[in-house]
């Protein structure tokens, strides 16, 4: 805008566009697919900073009483989206805070450590030899200890990025090259080692030991 003595101000953008890991992502078409879940009566989205680490938080106000597990939206979102444009985390929120305007005040909305943090209560540790070399390769990308079978990759800090790298990791550990898609609709070890598993099997026993207990290798992408 022009101001008063005739300078030029720059407001910044007139649109909700954004860059995240070197796609450029409306947030607005991400909030529209959100809305459309049946049982989300509001939603809003974020670009969330941690050090040099980006990620796309959705906020909801679900029906009272009704659970929205993040597996299932997620599902719901790649219908429509592009799975760069899937949420990291979901936080459940009771009502949107809203300017005196009546828009929705971002600034206020409640910190998303809430939608990483790990539910060590239900930890289940891996037990078969497909389970331990996934949940290794899981600690080495997301750098967390002691990955639980049930425990959401996305929930733990995973993005597409670390999802492209994880199905490397994958190919090398078991000799098999899994579609991107899948990580998205099976997002735990568990899930994923079940799967691999059966691609595995040869109808006498599986590869899965010989894989697991080779060398584990680390690589950059």
């Amino acid at each position: 805008r022009y101001r008063t003595d005739g300078e030029v101000e720059l407001l910044g953008r007139n649109d909700e566009q954004v860059k995240v890991r070197g796609f450029r992502i409306e947030l607005g078409e991400i909030e529209h697919a959100l809305q459309a879940i049946p049982d989300v009566l509001g939603a809003a989205v974020i670009v969330y900073n941690d050090g040099e680490d980006q990620n796309i938080i959705a906020y909801l106000v679900p029906v009272p009483g009704v659970p929205l597990p993040p597996a299932e939206l997620r599902g719901a979102l790649l219908q429509t989206l592009p799975d760069y444009m899937v949420p990291a985390a979901f936080v459940m929120i009771e009502a949107m805070p809203t300017t005196p305007n009546g828009k929705i005040d971002r600034k206020a909305l409640p910190a998303p450590v809430h939608a990483v943090a790990r539910k060590t209560r239900d930890w289940s540790p891996p037990a078969t030899a497909t389970e331990v070399t996934l949940a290794r390769i899981w600690e080495s990308l997301l750098k967390v200890e002691k990955v639980g079978i049930h425990e959401s990759f996305f929930n733990l800090g995973g993005h597409s990025i670390l999802a492209a790298r994880l199905m490397v990791q994958i190919r090398l550990a078991f000799g098999i090259q899994l579609p991107m898609h899948h990580i998205f609709r099976t997002s735990t070890v568990s899930s994923l080692a079940t799967l691999i598993e059966s691609k595995l099997w040869t109808g006498s026993e599986p590869r899965v030991a010989a894989a697991a207990s080779g060398p584990q290798v680390e690589i950059e992408i």
